[in-house]
């Protein structure tokens, strides 16, 4: 997965970046388990077409480590 939108070509390798401020709504498909599904289809921040990648503290964790930010 990489960075989009905004963030298109954003990598952390080789720069002198400090700090990146980061903001998305917080997904909880993962944690509600087996109510996860009926959860997301009713999630009112959901735009199917618009956002195209969802995030918990987990997956954007490793996609910022994936793109080379600690």
């Amino acid at each position: 997965m990489r960075l989009v939108g905004f963030a298109t070509g954003l990598d952390g390798r080789g720069t002198s970046t400090r700090h990146l401020a980061v903001a998305v709504p917080y997904c909880r498909w993962r944690e509600l388990g087996a109510d996860g599904d009926a959860w997301f289809k009713a999630w009112r921040t959901r735009l199917p077409n618009v956002h195209l990648y969802h995030f918990d503290l987990n997956s954007l964790v490793a996609l910022l480590a994936h793109n080379g930010f600690d």
